[in-house]
């Protein structure tokens, strides 16, 4: 399947954004592991009156280019720390805790080095081809369940990130 990708520079308002980032740090991080191993740290997010308005504004700002996502719920929302300097780790985003089908990732850089190697790779086939790099306030919606995508900084200059990291899908 071929990459469906949207991406939106200075997503959030300044006063947004700057809630969010001034934030990042007074919130409790757990280990994220995988098959490989540890790969970050997250700090889950379930949806709440206080932060509504920020899953509205994804919603509402990706829905005219993914008409799916307005039959989708969103199954899984973390901040996200990484500093994975060691590898590479193409993944698909394929299910949340075997309850869920993901089907598009929102995934919002806040808070890093603005470098190519702290963004996000897409594969075509079995090529890294798509570079995205970090920029503060870029949000990117993309069907991650389809195409292999992977975090960048093991292949260069990079710092630690911090992203919102946002999963849309169906029950299974």
């Amino acid at each position: 399947m071929s990459l469906n990708i949207q991406i939106v520079d200075n997503f959030f308002s300044k006063k947004e954004y700057d809630i969010l980032v001034n934030n990042l740090n007074k919130i409790a991080y757990t280990p994220a592991t995988n098959s490989q191993g540890l790969y970050g740290m997250n700090h889950d997010i379930k949806e709440t009156e206080e932060n509504k308005w920020m899953f509205d504004k994804i919603k509402n700002k990706f829905s005219p280019g993914f008409p799916e996502m307005k039959e989708l719920e969103m199954v899984y929302a973390s901040f996200q720390m990484r500093d994975n300097k060691n590898n590479i780790s193409p993944h698909k985003d394929e299910g949340i805790d075997g309850h869920y089908t993901c089907k598009y990732n929102c995934l919002i850089y806040l808070k890093g080095e603005e470098l190519t190697y702290n963004g996000t790779g897409f594969y075509h086939d079995t090529n890294l081809n798509t570079y995205i790099g970090f920029v503060n306030n870029r949000a990117m919606f993309f069907n991650g369940r389809d195409v292999y995508h992977t975090c960048l900084q093991g292949l260069g200059d990079s710092s630690a990130r911090y992203t919102l990291g946002v999963f849309y899908g169906k029950k299974s």
